[in-house]
């Protein structure tokens, strides 16, 4: 199962699917991810400001999870929020 570390804390992480972005702003896709207990570490974390409508997740969103978006640009650099 893959890692992803969060707040220097490693966390294994279930993954939701891959979602096609060709012709969107530059951007190839996007995979999805859900952390494996990371909720109660992070619950009181900053707020990023970034914002993706629950009807973009390739999953169902649920309440106190973590997720991760993993976005691959069509140049092959990487952007994780």
């Amino acid at each position: 199962m893959p890692i992803i570390t969060a707040a220097h804390t490693d966390y294994r992480a279930y993954y939701n699917g891959k979602q096609d972005l060709t012709g969107f702003k530059g951007f190839a896709y996007r995979k999805f991810w859900q952390l494996d207990g990371a909720y109660q570490a992070l619950k009181n974390s900053g707020k990023t400001g970034d914002w993706l409508p629950e009807s973009n997740y390739s999953m169902k969103v649920e309440a106190s999870q973590v997720y991760v978006i993993d976005y691959t640009k069509n140049d092959n650099s990487k952007i994780r929020l």
